[in-house]
């Protein structure tokens, strides 16, 4: 184990992203030639397959390349040199089919030449937002298939959220135009109506 790895802080060792910090090599001119490995964690080496003692002294692009599908349509390079260039905080999803994951790659300057890379796997939070998207679209179709008007406004403000088929065919306006304006379903219902205000006493009530 190299010196600068015993010089880990055990936060960042037994981090479960994985990290690795770069030095940055510089041309003659200043710019950015390549990013040389100084220090990774255990979920680098575990992302990367490589064991810590020879990813010391590698260059990360070419590191990054050895994992299946990760660098065939991603420029690492152009994107570290960017970071470099600009000195901002770049953030950019990953999907890697070799290993059926999603990570969320973190990369900035720590230092004037130092690049930190950090790789979140997001891989279970997009796994929820997908199944909670089917979940929706399926509702949907559900209450699209129904003959009675259903609608849903979020409270208090009275956003229109929803409205299925039923009450397009009712009100005879589609659902955006409900979107665009929250009080253009106050308008829409019959004139005996028009003196209540079905929104306020929704609200009035669940006060109470």
């Amino acid at each position: 184990m190299s010196q600068s790895r015993k010089n880990y802080c055990p936060l960042v060792e037994n981090f479960p992203d994985a990290f690795a910090c770069c030095r940055t090599v510089l041309d003659c001119t200043g710019n950015p030639v390549k990013y040389i490995i100084l220090e990774v964690n255990k979920a680098f080496e575990t992302l990367t397959g490589i064991t810590g003692s020879k990813l010391i002294g590698s260059e990360i692009v070419e590191v990054l390349k050895t994992i299946e599908n990760a660098g065939v349509d991603f420029d690492w390079k152009g994107l570290f040199d960017g970071i470099f260039l600009s000195k901002k905080t770049v953030r950019q999803e990953l999907n890697l089919k070799s290993l059926d994951r999603c990570y969320e790659v973190t990369a900035y300057l720590d230092t004037e030449d130092r690049l930190i890379t950090i790789f979140r796997d997001i891989t279970p939070y997009k796994l929820t937002v997908k199944e909670l998207q089917e979940k929706t679209q399926h509702l949907k179709k559900l209450l699209n298939s129904l003959d009675v008007g259903v609608w849903s406004h979020s409270l208090p403000d009275g956003r229109q959220l929803f409205d299925n088929l039923a009450c397009e065919k009712i009100f005879g306006r589609p659902y955006k135009d409900f979107l665009d304006d929250p009080s253009l379903y106050e308008r829409v219902i019959h004139p005996d109506d028009q003196n209540r205000n079905f929104i306020s006493e929704v609200i009035k009530k669940k006060k109470l």
